[in-house]
C-alpha cells in the first residue's frame, strides 16, 4: 500500500510479543471456518455453488490446505512481533503514484485514482425520487409505502408528510472492471490478510458498493471498497413546484454530470383528465432540456402501472425528447449498456438512455446500477488563459486578444500597437484555482483553536486543485453600509461614486470591469490611509489558509478539479503571514542585564472571522479577483422578450450563486442571435464568463416555474469614487 501511495517506509522499532500456540491456531481455524461458511451461504443465495441446504456449519466444515495458506493461518511455533514503522509521502498529494525515471529519481503522478461522477435527480412530487435513491443504496426493496427513503429524510415535516423538501446526498461505489477482487475477496474481513482471490467469472452487481456490502457502514467504507474505481454522488431534490428554489439549486448549484429524471410509469392514472404526460413532469423534463444537461429518464412504480397508461407516458416523453432533438436509447436489458454508452460519449447532449425500474419488485435496479458504473465521464472545464506575446516580439501587454490590436502601415513598414480598450479586462486570465462554496457548516475545522476564526464549507473544484496548506482567496464579501441606496425603479438614477445603468445596450459595455491600473490613480499612488469601500479588493476578498481536505467525507490532502469534497479554510493576516518570531538564543548569546528597560510585546489580534454564505468562491493568489454588481446575458429562448420584464425582481442561478437582481434592460432578438440583457445584483457577486446563468420569476410559493437560461456575455462592475 505504501508503495502504492509514493511513500517511504522505515521501521524505527520491532519488539517480540508472543510465540504462537496450539490454541492460538485452533482459534484461528475456527474463525476462518466461520467465515468460509458465511461465503459459501452468501453464494448459494445468489444462485453461485452448492445448494444453501448442502452448505455445513462451521463446526462440521473442513478447511482445505490451500485456503489456511491463502489466508495465512498462523504457524505453530512461530514469532509474532509488533512493528512501527514511519511512513513518509514524497509530496503531500493524496492518491499519487510514484514513478522511477532513468536517472534514479521519483517522478510523482498527481491523479485520484476513482472516479467522482455527478448526477441530480429530479422530477415530479411522488415520482419515487427518495425511494428509488434508497433502494440504490441500501440494497433494500420498498414496501410500497416508502420505507426504503426514510434514511434521506433530513427533516421532521418530511417524515410525517412523506414530501421531500431540501437536498439530500448519498454515495454509491463500483469497483473497478478490471480489478481482480470478486465478491468472495469483498466479503473477507481481512484478519486473514488478502491472499489471491479466486478465479471466477464477475457479474455486473459484483462491482456495487453500498450498505448492503459487507463491512460498508459509511462513506468512508465506500471510498475504501470501491478504491481505483467509481463513485456516483447522487443528490436528492425536492419536486414540489412550492420548492423549485431548491429543484434548481441541486441541477445548478453543484454542476452535475448528468440529470436522472423520474417519472412515475402510472403519471396519468392518479389525476383527472387525458392521458399523456403530466404537467409537473413536462416542467421538469423543460427545465432539464434548458439546461442543457445530459438527461437519463428513468420510468418508476413499473409494478402498478398499466399497459395503456404507460404507453401514453411514453408518447409524451418521447415526443419531447424529439422535438427537442434528442435521440431516446431505450434499455432492455445489461447487453445493450456498452452500446448505449458508446453513443453517450459521441454525443452527450442529444443521447437520452431510458430505464424501466420499480423500486418494490427490484425491477431495473440492476440495470440503474450498470448504467451508472459505466457511464462516460465528462470532460473537466478548461481554465481561461491570456493571450501572451511571442518571445522576441515588441507586442507588450496583449491581454484581450485581436481586438486590442491596431495595425499601421503596410507593405515592410507594419506598427502593430497594443490599444487602451475600454473593453472589459479581467483577471480570469490568471485563474488557475476556482472553488465555488455551495455549503456553509456552523464549525470549526478540527484541530484548529476556537479563536481562529475558522469554517468548514463544501463545494466542488471547477480548475485547478485545493491542498492542505495552500493559501487562497474567499470572496467576494459585501459590505452594504458603503454603498449607495439602488434605485427600485426600472431605470436607475445615479448615486455618489455609482455609474449610471442606462437602459440603452450600448451604454454597459464601459461598465465592464477594467483593470486596476485604468483608473484615475494607479496601486502605488492609492493613498494608505483612504478608507477602503466595498469596491476595493481588499475589502471584497481574504486571504485564507486551507488546513483540512475531505472528499465527499473522506480525509485526503488534495481535492482535483472537477471534484466535490469539503475544505476547512482559517483566515490569516496579509500583512503578518511572512512575519517570523525572534530566533531563540543560542549558547553563544550574551547574558541578559536585568537593569535593562524590559521590551514589552503585545500579540497580535487574532483574524477577523470569515463571514461566509454560499455562492462565495474561494481562487488562487495570482490577483485580486473582482466583485461585479451585475452581468450581460444572451438566451435563446423565444419567450425571453415577453417574459423578461425591465425593473423586475428576478432570481438569479449561476453555479453556486442564487441571488435576488433586477432586470435592467431587455434587447430582443435580432434576426438568430437570441434576446440580451442586462440584472443588476442588490449586492456584488463573482461570476465567470461563459457561465451558465438561469433567470427565474420571483413569484411566491406554487406560482409554477417559469426560468431562462442563457449565458453570461459581460461582467457590470462599480468603481468608487
Amino acid at each position: 500500500m505504501a508503495e502504492k501511495l509514493g511513500a517511504s517506509v522505515t521501521v524505527t522499532r520491532k519488539v517480540f510479543v508472543k510465540t504462537v500456540e496450539q490454541r492460538d491456531v485452533d482459534n484461528a481455524r475456527s474463525k476462518l471456518a466461520e467465515h468460509l461458511v458465511a461465503r459459501a451461504r452468501g453464494k448459494a443465495k445468489n444462485g453461485r455453488g452448492k445448494h444453501l441446504k448442502d452448505v455445513p456449519d462451521s463446526a462440521d466444515y473442513e478447511i482445505d490446505p490451500a485456503d489456511e495458506e491463502k489466508f495465512h493461518i498462523p504457524k505453530l511455533g512461530a514469532k509474532l512481533w509488533v512493528a512501527e514503522a514511519l511512513i513518509k509521502p514524497y509530496d503531500g498529494t493524496n492518491g499519487s503514484t510514484a514513478a522511477f525515471n532513468e536517472n534514479g529519481g521519483v517522478h510523482i503522478i498527481e491523479a485520484n485514482p476513482t472516479q467522482q461522477l455527478r448526477i441530480s435527480l429530479t422530477g415530479p412530487t411522488t415520482c419515487g425520487k427518495s425511494t428509488l435513491l434508497g433502494t440504490l443504496t441500501t440494497g433494500d426493496l420498498d414496501n410500497g409505502r416508502g420505507k426504503s427513503r426514510l434514511s434521506l429524510l433530513r427533516h421532521r415535516h418530511e417524515l410525517v408528510s412523506g414530501v421531500t423538501s431540501s437536498v439530500a446526498w448519498e454515495i454509491i461505489g463500483y469497483k473497478p472492471e478490471a480489478s481482480p477482487q470478486s465478491i468472495d475477496e469483498a466479503d473477507d474481513c481481512g484478519f486473514f490478510g488478502t491472499g489471491e482471490p479466486e478465479e471466477e467469472a464477475e457479474e455486473p452487481t459484483a462491482r456495487v458498493v453500498n450498505y448492503a456490502t459487507g463491512n460498508i457502514s459509511s462513506w468512508t467504507d465506500i471510498h475504501s471498497a470501491a478504491e481505483g474505481g467509481r463513485i456516483v454522488f447522487m443528490s436528492d431534490s425536492a419536486g414540489q413546484l412550492k420548492y423549485r428554489r431548491t429543484t434548481v439549486r441541486s441541477l445548478v448549484g453543484w454542476a452535475p454530470h448528468y440529470a436522472a429524471l423520474l417519472i412515475p410509469a402510472n403519471d396519468t392514472e392518479t389525476e383527472d383528465g387525458p392521458a399523456g404526460l403530466s404537467e409537473a413532469s413536462r416542467v421538469h423534463m423543460e427545465l432539464c432540456i434548458k439546461l442543457g444537461l445530459p438527461l437519463i429518464v428513468v420510468f418508476t412504480k413499473m409494478d402498478i402501472a398499466s399497459k395503456p397508461g404507460l404507453r401514453a407516458v411514453l408518447i409524451g416523453v418521447l415526443s419531447i425528447l424529439k422535438a427537442s432533438g434528442k435521440k431516446p436509447l431505450m434499455l432492455q436489458n445489461s447487453g445493450k449498456i456498452k452500446e448505449t454508452c458508446m453513443a453517450i460519449a459521441a454525443e452527450p447532449e442529444a443521447a437520452v438512455p431510458i430505464v424501466f425500474t420499480s423500486s418494490v419488485k427490484g425491477d431495473g435496479i440492476n440495470l440503474v446500477h450498470d448504467l451508472l458504473m459505466n457511464l462516460p465521464m465528462p470532460a473537466l472545464p478548461v481554465s481561461p488563459s491570456a493571450v501572451h506575446p511571442l518571445p522576441h516580439t515588441s507586442i507588450t501587454g496583449v491581454e484581450n486578444g485581436i481586438d486590442d490590436i491596431e495595425i499601421v502601415g503596410s507593405g515592410g513598414d507594419i506598427e502593430i500597437r497594443c490599444l487602451d480598450s475600454d473593453a472589459e479586462d479581467d483577471s480570469d486570465d490568471q485563474l488557475t484555482t476556482l472553488f465555488h462554496v455551495e455549503e456553509v457548516y456552523g464549525m470549526k475545522p478540527s484541530g484548529i483553536e476556537a479563536n481562529s476564526g475558522g469554517s468548514v464549507i463544501s463545494g466542488h473544484v471547477r480548475y485547478g486543485k485545493v491542498s492542505i496548506g495552500d493559501k487562497l482567496t474567499v470572496g467576494p464579501f459585501y459590505a452594504g453600509s458603503d454603498i449607495g441606496h439602488r434605485s427600485r425603479s426600472a431605470t436607475p438614477t445615479p448615486t455618489n461614486g455609482t455609474p449610471l445603468l442606462s437602459v440603452s445596450a450600448a451604454s454597459y459595455r464601459g461598465m465592464l470591469s477594467r483593470s486596476p491600473e485604468s483608473g484615475d490613480e494607479s496601486p502605488g499612488q492609492r493613498s494608505p490611509h483612504r478608507e477602503r469601500n466595498c469596491y476595493e479588493e481588499e475589502a471584497e476578498w481574504r486571504l485564507v489558509r486551507v488546513v483540512s481536505v475531505r472528499r465527499l467525507r473522506l480525509p485526503v490532502t488534495t481535492l482535483f478539479a472537477g471534484e466535490a469534497g469539503t475544505i476547512g479554510i482559517v483566515p490569516i493576516d496579509e500583512e503578518n503571514e511572512d512575519e517570523t518570531p525572534p530566533p531563540a538564543p543560542t549558547s553563544g548569546s550574551q547574558p541578559i542585564d536585568i537593569r535593562r528597560p524590559k521590551a514589552v510585546s503585545f500579540e497580535l489580534d487574532p483574524p477577523e472571522e470569515l463571514r461566509l454564505k454560499k455562492g462565495l468562491v474561494i481562487v488562487n493568489r495570482g490577483g485580486w479577483m473582482k466583485a461585479y454588481t451585475g452581468f450581460s446575458a444572451i438566451t435563446r429562448d423565444p419567450n425571453a422578450a415577453r417574459g423578461l420584464v425591465v425593473g423586475a425582481d428576478v432570481i438569479i442561478y449561476v453555479a453556486s450563486v442564487r441571488t435576488v437582481a433586477r432586470i435592467v434592460t431587455v434587447e430582443p432578438a435580432v434576426k438568430d442571435e437570441g434576446t440580451r440583457f442586462v440584472c443588476e445584483f442588490l449586492g456584488v457577486e463573482w461570476v465567470e464568463l461563459g457561465a451558465k446563468v438561469l433567470v427565474m420569476k420571483n413569484r411566491p410559493m406554487g406560482g409554477g416555474m417559469e426560468v431562462f437560461v442563457g449565458k453570461v456575455e459581460g461582467r457590470l462592475r462599480v468603481l468608487g469614487g
